[in-house]
């Protein structure tokens, strides 16, 4: 069923057989709970011709051969929801592999749910159910038991069939260079590079915020990002997102406050109470005036975007297509907001809805 990879033979041996694949069927293990960045713990490939191999690069310690079979340009890469992948491949060479074919991306274009699993997609279309035990297995661990390294291959095993399936499917309705111009934008570098001053905007909580408050919370989340980027830590090890709010909302002046802060570990306030205040200071000093524009609608506004998203689960309808695949709820927000993302109005979409949307946005 398939074949490990843990010595140096045996990867020569594996990339030999890859070299002439046109495209190759991808998946990795990894595990993060206790670090900043992923560390891999199992890269696995398969291809049309059989091959289905694990490659343990915990034991190899070094696989530049297989890396650079995946950085072939004349090579494709398929995979299901792939930038998690992406983004340890990102870590290891500073660069990204391409082509890529995802077929979570695929199966949207056909109908389905644009977040459908592997197994689910599997099972939708190729009429095999797959066992989802393992889901919690620390990867990171020698020996894995044959089980793990069963579900692990299986991650792979069908892909050839699932992209065959795809590819049938999305060519009778003209919607291949769809699938591949929506897979690539998953390799730009700008969403793998590490971005701290970003980092804002995936604290949650953080609605109903003034302009003073804001700007403490972006400062807040960007020390939060450093800090655990250079000490290779998860970001909520550091603090997590409700107290980082609370300091933001409360804007605290001095240690006693901060310490005071509801879910504000006594640790994290004796270690860093200077930075975490001279951040709080800073953001006072330096508000964001436009904040409401940057973040605000008003009830009109608010009105016109689901006025544009019910319009956009209409043409999904039409075309079979999921939703988020035609425009997200953030892109209509947007568009009402006159900054339309270059998706809508290049490619494929801009005929589709997104000209469409830009009329029904005008007051």
């Amino acid at each position: 069923m398939f074949e490990l990879v843990a010595d140096r033979p045996a990867l020569i041996e594996l990339t030999h057989r890859l070299s002439t694949a046109d495209w190759i069927g991808l998946d990795t293990e990894f595990v993060r709970e206790t670090t900043y960045w992923p560390k891999l713990c199992l890269v696995q490939v398969s291809t049309r011709e059989g091959v289905v191999a694990l490659v343990d690069p915990i034991a190899l310690g070094d696989i530049t051969p297989l890396l650079d079979i995946l950085w072939k340009p004349d090579v494709l890469k398929v995979y299901h929801a792939g930038s998690q992948d992406l983004e340890l491949f990102y870590r290891l060479r500073g660069a990204l592999p391409g082509p890529v074919f995802d077929t979570q991306v695929a199966a949207a274009l056909t109908g389905d749910d644009d977040q459908i699993g592997y197994a689910a997609a599997v099972e939708a279309h190729l009429a095999v159910k797959l066992a989802k035990a393992h889901t919690r297995t620390d990867w990171s661990r020698r020996p894995l038991k044959a089980g793990e390294l069963e579900y692990a291959a299986e991650d792979v095993l069908h892909l050839p069939a699932l992209y065959a399936a795809l590819s049938v499917e999305l060519e009778s309705r003209d919607r291949m260079d769809w699938a591949l111009s929506e897979s690539l934008v998953a390799t730009d570098p700008v969403r793998y590079a590490a971005n701290p001053d970003a980092a804002w905007k995936r604290v949650k909580g953080m609605r109903d915020m003034d302009g003073t408050s804001m700007a403490i919370l972006r400062a807040l989340a960007a020390w939060r990002e450093r800090t655990a980027e250079s000490n290779d830590r998860p970001r909520r090890w550091i603090l997590g997102d409700e107290p980082l709010v609370r300091i933001a909302r409360d804007q605290p002046a001095d240690v006693t406050a901060l310490a005071a802060i509801e879910g504000m570990p006594a640790a994290v306030a004796r270690k860093h109470a200077a930075a975490l205040l001279a951040v709080v200071e800073a953001g006072r000093a330096n508000p964001l005036e436009d904040y409401a524009a940057i973040d605000g609608l008003d009830r009109k506004e608010r009105d016109r975007v689901d006025a544009l998203m019910k319009h956009v689960r209409a043409r999904s309808q039409e075309l079979r297509i999921a939703p988020a695949m035609l425009a997200t709820r953030k892109d209509c927000e947007a568009i009402v907001r006159g900054t339309p993302p270059a998706g809508l109005l290049t490619g494929w979409r801009a005929g589709l809805i997104g000209e469409e949307l830009l009329v029904m946005a005008t007051p």
